[in-house]
C-alpha cells in the first residue's frame, strides 16, 4: 500500500501537475485475508492534500498538492484525521473519490434490462440479415428495416449528383465532425496532463487557433440545419395557409421520432452499463457526476430543454446542440410558413424580409448580453440563431432560383472564392483573438462580438455551398463530395452522440498523467474519430436506419409486404434532422 501511494516530495514539483494518481492497479489488486478478516486495497484520488498556504487560510486548497493514497478499505478519512490529531483543521485526508476492486462491479436491475435490450437488438439484426440473405422474392418491411445487408447497401450508396441534390453539405458535415472531435478531445484533457503550464501556454497562444476555434464547427451544423429546412420544404407545390398549419404537428412529430431513438440509446448506455466497461483512479468519480446529471434531468434531456433548464449540469454535455437545434426547428414555422406563402409571387420582398430577420437575430442577443451582464449561458439558443437563419435564407434563394445557373468569368469566380475563404479565415482568426482578450481582460463584453463573427463565418459558407452546387467549386467541390465523404456524412448524427463517450472513457481510465504535446493531441483525436466511426456504423444500422425505414413506410400509406426501394437508409434525414 505504501508503494502504491503517491510520494512527497516528488521530482519536478515546480513544473509538474500538483495532482498525482499514485499506482492505481497495484493498490486495487490487493486482496488479503488474515484470520478471517478480508482487507482490500482502497485507492483514493487526492486522498492526502498538502497545502502550500498556512492552515486556516480561506483558500487553503488553492495550489495545494493533491496526492493519492492506498489504504485498507475499512480505513476512513475521519479516522486518519483523528489518528494524526488534525481533525481541527480542514480535512487534509479525504475519501470522496475512492475505489476498490469491487467498486462498480455490482449489477443492478436496470443494468440487466439494458443488457437484455442490446441482446435482443443484436438477435433481431442477425435474424433479419439472415432472412434477407436467404429469402427470395418480396420481403417484409421489418426485414428490410433491420437487415444489415439492406442498410449496409444504403449506407454505401453513392449519389452522382443532380440539380436537386446539394452534395457539398456532406463534406461540410464530415469536416465539422472531425473538428468537433478534435476540439472535445483537447478540451477534456486541460487539467489531466502532467505539464499543465505548457498546456495553458499553448491554449492561450495564437498557434492553437486550429483546435480552440472548433466552436465554429457547431455553427456550421446550425447553418446546414437552417439551409436544408426551406430547401426541402419549398420543393412541394404551393398550398393555402390552412394546409401549411395542418402539417406543423406532423413535422414536429417526425422530427422528434428521428432525433430520439439514438438519444435514448445513448442515455440508457451511459446511465447503466457504461460503468462496467472500465476502471481507473478517476473513472467512477467522473461517471457518477455525469450520471447524476442525467438521472436528475432526464426529463429535460428527452424534451430537449437542457441548454436552458440545466445549462450548468447538462446530461451528456455535447447534447446541448440537439436541444438548441430542436428549439430552432420549433420556431422555424413562424418564418417558414409566411415564406412558403409569399415567395413565389414576391421573391425579392421575401429575401429582404429574411435579411431583416438575420439582423434582428444578431442584434437582440447582443442587446440582451449588455442588459443582463450576469447571465452566463454558453449553450443558449438565441445567440446561435444567426447561423441558422443565414442558412435558411440561402436555402430559400437556392430553391427558388434552382433553375438559374451561376454565370461568371473564371476571374470573377476566383475573386469571389478568395473573398469567401478570406472571410472564413478572418472569422477564425478573430475568434481566436477574442478568446485571448476574454482570457486576459476577463471582459465578457467581448463575447458579444462572437455573434458577429458567427455571421461572418456563415456568410463565407454561403458561397461555398452556392458555388459548389452550381459547378464553380473546382477542387474544393471534388473534395467535399467524394464517395468516402458521402458515406461518412451518413454517420455524423451517431458520431456526434458517441464520440464523447470515447473521450470520457480514455480520460477516466488513465492511470497516470501524460505529457501534453501537439502531436499527441492530434494522435488522440484521430484515434477517437476512428473508433467513433466504427461504433457509429453499428449504431446507425441498429437504431437510426430502422426508424427511418419504418417511418417512411408508415407515412407512405402502403401495405406491409414490401417496402419501396426508396424506403431504405439514405443517411441522416437532411430534411428535418440536419446532423
Amino acid at each position: 500500500m505504501g508503494d502504491a501511494s503517491s510520494k512527497f516530495p516528488y521530482s519536478g514539483m515546480l513544473y509538474r501537475s500538483r495532482l498525482d494518481l499514485g499506482t492505481f492497479d497495484e493498490c486495487v489488486e490487493l486482496d488479503v485475508t488474515r484470520e478471517g478478516i478480508r482487507v482490500l486495497g482502497k485507492h483514493c484520488v487526492s486522498g492526502l492534500v498538502i497545502p502550500t498556504k498556512p492552515l486556516g487560510s480561506p483558500d487553503l486548497l488553492e495550489g495545494a498538492h493533491r496526492l493519492s493514497t492506498c489504504l485498507p478499505d475499512k480505513c476512513s478519512a475521519q479516522y486518519l484525521l483523528e489518528l494524526a490529531n488534525l481533525s481541527f483543521v480542514y480535512p487534509l485526508f479525504n475519501d470522496f473519490s475512492c475505489s476498490t476492486s469491487e467498486t462498480g462491479s455490482e449489477f443492478t436491475w436496470d443494468d440487466y434490462v439494458v443488457i437484455l435490450f442490446f441482446a435482443l437488438v443484436v438477435l433481431v439484426l442477425l435474424g433479419a440479415t439472415a432472412y434477407d440473405w436467404y429469402a427470395v422474392g418480396k420481403r417484409h418491411v421489418l426485414v428490410q428495416a433491420f437487415s444489415m445487408l439492406h442498410n449496409g447497401r444504403k449506407l454505401l450508396q453513392i449519389s452522382r449528383g443532380s440539380s436537386d441534390q446539394v452534395l457539398v453539405i456532406h463534406g461540410l458535415r464530415v469536416i465539422s465532425m472531425m473538428w468537433i472531435v478534435a476540439g472535445h478531445s483537447f478540451v477534456s484533457k486541460e487539467d489531466k496532463v502532467d505539464n499543465v503550464e505548457a498546456t495553458l501556454r499553448f491554449q492561450f497562444s495564437r498557434k492553437s487557433f486550429y483546435i480552440t476555434t472548433a466552436y465554429l464547427a457547431v455553427d456550421t451544423f446550425f447553418f446546414l440545419s437552417g439551409f436544408m429546412l426551406p430547401y426541402q420544404y419549398l420543393k412541394a407545390k404551393p398550398q393555402p395557409l390552412k394546409e401549411h398549419v395542418k402539417r406543423v404537428p406532423a413535422l414536429i412529430l417526425h422530427r422528434y421520432v428521428r432525433l430520439t431513438p439514438v438519444a435514448f440509446v445513448a442515455f440508457i448506455t451511459f446511465t447503466s452499463v457504461f460503468k462496467h466497461l472500465g476502471n481507473g483512479p478517476l473513472f467512477h468519480l467522473a461517471l457518477k457526476q455525469e450520471r447524476d446529471y442525467c438521472l436528475d434531468y432526464w426529463w429535460s434531456y428527452f424534451t430537449y430543454l437542457q441548454n436552458y433548464v440545466n445549462h450548468q449540469d447538462v446530461c451528456l454535455v455535447h447534447t446541448w446542440y440537439i436541444s438548441a437545434d430542436w428549439q430552432m426547428f420549433l420556431i422555424s414555422p413562424l418564418i417558414l410558413i409566411p415564406v412558403a406563402l409569399a415567395v413565389r409571387r414576391h421573391f425579392k420582398a421575401v429575401m429582404v424580409g429574411l435579411g431583416v430577420v438575420n439582423v434582428l437575430v444578431a442584434a437582440v442577443p447582443i442587446a440582451l448580453k449588455f442588459t443582463f451582464e450576469d447571465y452566463d449561458n454558453a449553450f443558449e439558443t438565441h445567440s446561435r440563431l444567426t447561423g441558422y437563419f443565414i442558412g435558411f435564407g440561402l436555402g430559400v434563394f437556392m430553391r427558388e432560383r434552382s433553375d438559374q445557373k451561376l454565370r461568371c468569368s473564371k476571374l470573377t469566380n476566383a475573386a469571389l472564392w478568395a473573398v469567401a475563404l478570406l472571410l472564413l479565415a478572418a472569422a477564425t482568426a478573430a475568434y481566436k483573438e477574442l478568446q485571448l482578450m476574454i482570457h486576459s481582460e476577463q471582459d465578457q463584453s467581448y463575447s458579444t462580438w462572437v455573434i458577429v463573427l458567427r455571421s461572418g463565418w456563415c456568410l463565407g459558407l454561403c458561397w461555398v455551398v452556392y458555388a459548389c452546387h452550381n459547378g464553380r467549386g473546382g477542387a474544393i467541390n471534388w473534395l467535399l463530395t467524394t464517395p468516402l465523404v458521402q458515406v461518412l456524412s451518413k454517420l455524423t448524427y451517431c458520431m456526434y452522440f458517441t464520440h464523447l463517450s470515447f473521450v470520457l472513457y480514455f480520460n477516466a481510465t488513465t492511470r497516470s498523467l501524460k505529457l501534453f504535446s501537439q502531436f499527441g493531441e492530434i494522435w488522440d483525436a484521430i484515434s477517437v474519430y476512428m473508433m467513433t466511426m466504427v461504433l457509429s456504423v453499428f449504431a446507425t444500422m441498429a437504431f437510426e436506419s430502422p426508424i427511418i425505414v419504418l417511418e417512411k413506410h408508415l407515412l407512405s400509406g402502403r401495405g406491409l409486404l414490401q417496402a419501396k426501394r426508396t424506403h431504405g437508409f439514405n443517411g441522416p434525414d437532411i430534411t428535418n434532422v440536419p446532423q
